[in-house]
């Protein structure tokens, strides 16, 4: 029987060269040693380095094709478009990214509780335990903060 815990550290360097990050390697590697003690019973592999190589390669891959997959839906207007649409597309998700990133965290939640949970001011106000008054106050500064820092993306 073949000593999983000894072949961590071989499955770790594959795992490297494959997805490039140290904690995500280790975790495949952990993935790979677990599924193969979960049916190394069903399976009953001639040779286990081997078969325990195949499993952390194909953990790889569904790994490698997840991050493809959750990158382009982050993009999901890029099919059909010229590289100069996609590029300028993506440098607007970047300026957006920034500037939300440099809001306070009042301000970042009342844009998430209008734009993505689409609530109304007072729904806001109640969610956030303050007046009415102040959530638009806040929408006012947001938009002010937002404004220079977006102008250059917006056509007049």
């Amino acid at each position: 029987m073949l000593d999983y815990a000894a072949e961590r550290p071989r499955l770790f360097r594959l795992a490297m060269r494959f997805v490039h990050n140290v904690s995500e390697a280790e975790e495949l590697a952990d993935a790979a040693i677990e599924k193969a003690l979960t049916h190394r019973d069903r399976h009953q592999p001639k040779n286990e380095k081997a078969w325990l190589v195949g499993i952390l390669r194909n953990e790889c891959l569904h790994r490698i094709r997840d991050r493809k997959m959750e990158e382009l839906h982050r993009f999901p207007e890029e099919y059909g478009k010229t590289p100069l649409e996609i590029a300028m597309q993506r440098e607007l998700q970047d300026a957006v990214d920034q500037a939300v990133l440099d809001l306070t965290s009042e301000q970042w939640w009342v844009l998430y509780r209008y734009q993505f949970e689409d609530l109304s001011g007072e729904e806001t106000a109640g969610k956030m335990s303050r007046s009415n008054g102040s959530v638009r106050a806040l929408m006012h500064r947001l938009k002010r903060k937002l404004a220079p820092k977006l102008a250059e993306f917006v056509t007049p």
